[in-house]
């Protein structure tokens, strides 16, 4: 945990060293944030993400007349994050036009599998510890995925408060055991055992269709619209905010494509108190596949008007259920809730740009709407542990902690603590931007 902590501390004395007393909001501002993280099994990641707003003459602020950033992140034994991302803001047109663009390739080595349907898959935590006579594997929650995205939204402004989004989104995705082999050149002298994990057992026993298994292609052409109340974008202190999203895929045979139809939506609503000390934040969302189910691959994606992360995925991980784990209730369909209340604990300016500082107590909560449909001819086992029951809830509460610079740009560490044992522990999030 401590690596997390000296990465936030970095950030911040390097957002002070861009300071001055000047407090108007205008022209290019530059942000870095420098990446260094260390995982025993997966090594050092170090990286680093920039981004640039240009606010012009500033009388569009806290609004940016472009916004463009990138972010990398490698790591010693081969995973990769690579994003670019452009929002042209309110550059074409005066506005009425708007154009978000993202190009991305991800590669995680270990990423989570808890198996289908939420808690119908129990969690079984002493197969990945080592001193317990039960262990089978750390990486047996585990698989190696590859995933390439490119996406083109354009904005067309109906009024100031809504727009229509045209889009085009197209992902590949590449999907494997985890390389064992590969980890255990750096682990001489405690290698992972070479042993079935669980996303084995889902294709060998059948939960995972064999067209599906390795993974495939989404091109996808999506239609949103967006009601936006909000009187900032990236640091809202009052207003409302709601869109509904439709994707739809066609099925290619050729590009291993499945003919699915998906509909999401997610509502935000802030409301101020004690003159904005204290910002009271709620999101409820809610994604689901009509008629045919998505690739069990794309199923945790979580389809959203705007999105400058990485991935934002659920339910569980940062950016959805925080301190459940990553992906935990894996589902076709789901709905999820996040409640904040964000506390203003120090505002600063100083060098052109504005800052504040803030504390929020949070309450996460999710439930899987729409199970995934397992072949009536699949093989259970003890390992998979399997069971045909409607899923509950998942919630946890946590803390987080907040700097905020010009409104737009945000490094956040949240800490987050599951109610259920078996959905997870303690997480802690160190990443940029508010949940929502």
């Amino acid at each position: 945990m401590k690596h997390r902590f000296l990465y936030v501390f970095f950030c911040f004395l390097l957002s002070l060293n861009l300071y001055s007393q000047d407090t108007i909001v205008k022209g290019k501002r530059w942000n870095f944030l420098p990446v260094v993280l260390y995982n025993s099994d997966l090594g050092f990641e170090v990286g680093l993400l920039t981004s640039m707003y240009d606010f012009g003459d500033g009388r569009l602020y806290p609004n940016y007349i472009y916004n463009i950033s990138y972010e990398i992140d490698i790591t010693t034994r081969g995973s990769i994050i690579s994003q670019l991302f452009f929002d042209s803001g309110k550059k074409i047109k005066n506005g009425k036009w708007r154009v978000v663009s993202d190009f991305s390739y991800i590669h995680e080595q270990a990423s989570d599998f808890y198996g289908f349907n939420g808690y119908a898959s129990t969690f079984h935590p002493e197969y990945i510890e080592q001193n317990n006579e039960s262990y089978v594997s750390r990486m047996f929650y585990r698989y190696d995925r590859k995933i390439f995205r490119l996406t083109n939204d354009i904005w067309y402004k109906l009024s100031d408060h809504s727009s229509l989004i045209f889009g085009l989104h197209i992902f590949n995705y590449k999907i494997g055991t985890v390389n064992i082999d590969a980890i255990n050149k750096f682990h001489q002298k405690n290698p992972l055992p070479d042993t079935t994990l669980l996303i084995d057992y889902y294709i060998n026993n059948g939960f995972i269709r064999d067209d599906e298994a390795k993974g495939g292609w989404i091109i996808a052409p999506r239609l949103s619209y967006v009601y936006d109340g909000r009187d900032k974008i990236f640091n809202p202190t009052t207003g409302i905010y709601g869109e509904l999203n439709f994707l739809a895929n066609p099925k290619i045979d050729a590009l291993y494509s499945k003919n699915f139809f998906r509909f999401s939506t997610n509502f935000k609503f802030f409301y101020p108190l004690f003159n904005k000390y204290c910002i009271m934040a709620l999101r409820l969302g809610y994604q689901d596949q009509i008629g045919a189910q998505a690739p069990y691959y794309f199923m945790p994606y979580i389809t959203q008007a705007f999105s400058n992360n990485t991935l934002v995925e659920g339910l569980g991980g940062g950016k959805s259920l925080r301190g459940i784990y990553k992906n935990r209730a894996w589902g076709d369909g789901f709905f999820y809730g996040n409640l904040e209340a964000r506390i203003l604990a120090y505002s600063f300016h100083t060098k052109k740009q504005l800052g504040e500082i803030r504390i929020k107590p949070f309450y996460d909560f999710g439930i899987i709407t729409d199970p995934v449909k397992i072949p009536i001819n699949y093989l259970n086992n003890d390992l998979t542990d399997y069971k045909d029951i409607p899923d509950r809830l998942h919630h946890s509460l946590g803390l987080g902690v907040h700097l905020v610079l010009n409104d737009n740009f945000i490094i956040s560490v949240d800490v987050g603590q599951s109610l259920n044992k078996n959905d997870g522990g303690t997480g802690v999030y160190v990443t940029t931007g508010y949940n929502f």
